[in-house]
């Protein structure tokens, strides 16, 4: 059976693009408060991460699925993870963000506790 194509992987293309330009705002404004070593949970096709990586010291990226073009700044990693769990030490970023993920994760309140887990302190 085929993959079905939804809103959820959305365009590259920078157009007047509904879903995309909403899902893009997300990242401008997660931009402006988050910074250090950062986790995304779930980057898809991975447009945000230009956008929040060079406020980041270290840029993790998981997603079940690697992007078909990824992103090669310095600071940023890729992994091939399916959550939960999240395959990282505790106490390992500042900050995690993710968009448009939780409802596509069966253990729902296992990944928020993996979240709380890999997060620092403050």
């Amino acid at each position: 059976m085929a993959k079905i194509a939804t809103a959820e992987r959305v365009s590259l293309e920078k157009s007047d693009n509904y879903v995309f330009q909403r899902s893009a705002l997300a990242y401008h404004y997660a931009a402006e408060m988050v910074e250090g070593d950062i986790l995304e949970i779930g980057t898809g096709m991975g447009y945000g991460v230009e956008v929040i990586a060079p406020n980041a010291t270290r840029y993790i990226s998981i997603d079940k699925e690697l992007p078909a073009q990824i992103n090669q700044l310095e600071n940023v990693e890729y992994y091939d993870m399916e959550v939960p769990p999240i395959g990282f030490e505790n106490c390992s970023f500042d900050a995690v963000v993710s968009f448009q993920v939780i409802e596509h994760i069966e253990e729902d309140i296992a990944c928020v506790r993996e979240v709380a887990r890999v997060l620092r302190p403050g």
